[in-house]
């Protein structure tokens, strides 16, 4: 059952997404007669107009790509909860409090695949917040995106579904301000980003040299553990959910034409997005008022 919710989650999660209404940024109208009065000035906006020039509102396809992903939502939390294995309520305390405080020594060893991946489900939230903001930020419903990517560094996919149902392209306009200060200096430095994927690459390539005996271990585990089998399902729906979201940066940057492989690159898990992140074009060269 384990591999069948795997495959199913991936491809819900994608498809829910890959559903959305258009993401790039929306070019400003160009000029027309019909658009300029007799005098010669500009005609004001209509009743329903969107004055930022963008789409984003609404509609019937806006809607229905809202409920699937509240639907993906729903149905993550309840196979969680009610479904995923659940042979091991006191192994799964015990190895969270181990993870939280590695430097107690009781004697046991931590499976090393197990240990790599809780560390790099504290690393997926840093690359979430370089991709969603500001490129993921919703003008439409004006919804913050930070308690949400805030708390994904607890909850992981399960804080930002509610908040992918929810966002409305595109995004408001970043002015150069903004981009000189907090916190989009820090989320779009080079620097920070490789220094993601730096810990990445050798969390995952310790957890790909383990052996076989590490991970026909966690292959024990997340048959049998609740915790290990739901962090698992959170890894690889972050993963499935990052190529829509480096599509969608790409557009409000300006650099679907020059980085058309990046999508691709972004399959990857973790690795595709944080050497995305190195190579993308600073705010300062793309969409900036």
């Amino acid at each position: 059952m384990g591999g069948n919710a795997r495959t199913l989650f991936a491809f819900r999660a994608q498809s829910s997404l890959h559903s959305l209404r258009s993401t790039s940024t929306t070019e400003p109208p160009q000029e027309t007669e019909a658009d300029t009065s007799p005098s010669g000035g500009q005609v004001p906006p209509q009743n329903g107009d969107d004055e930022a020039g963008g789409g984003g509102g609404g509609g019937a396809m806006g809607g229905l790509s809202s409920v699937f992903i509240f639907a993906f939502w729903a149905a993550l939390i309840a196979y969680s909860a009610f479904l995923a294995p659940n042979q091991t309520p006191v192994i799964d305390q015990y190895f969270l409090e181990k993870l939280i405080n590695p430097k107690s020594d009781d004697g046991f060893q931590m499976n090393i695949v197990i240990s790599c991946l809780w560390y790099v489900m504290g690393l997926w939230p840093a690359i979430y917040w370089m991709l969603l903001i500001p490129s993921g930020r919703s003008s439409g419903n004006k919804i913050p995106i930070w308690p949400f990517a805030s708390l994904s560094f607890f909850a992981g996919v399960f804080a930002l579904l509610p908040y992918f149902g929810l966002w409305q392209p595109p995004p408001p306009k970043v002015s150069k301000e903004e981009i000189q200060g907090w916190p989009l200096k820090i989320l779009d430095s080079k620097i920070f980003a490789i220094v993601l994927a730096i810990a990445g690459v050798g969390l995952i390539g310790t957890a790909a040299t383990a052996g076989g005996e590490s991970w026909v271990e966690f292959r024990k585990y997340f048959n049998s553990s609740r915790f290990i089998h739901t962090m698992s399902l959170d890894f690889m729906a972050l993963s499935s959910l990052a190529p829509f979201w480096v599509f969608n940066d790409m557009e409000v940057r300006r650099w679907s034409n020059k980085g058309s492989w990046a999508p691709a690159l972004a399959c990857i898990p973790f690795l595709g997005p944080a050497l995305y992140l190195i190579l993308r074009p600073s705010l300062s060269e793309g969409e900036a008022e």
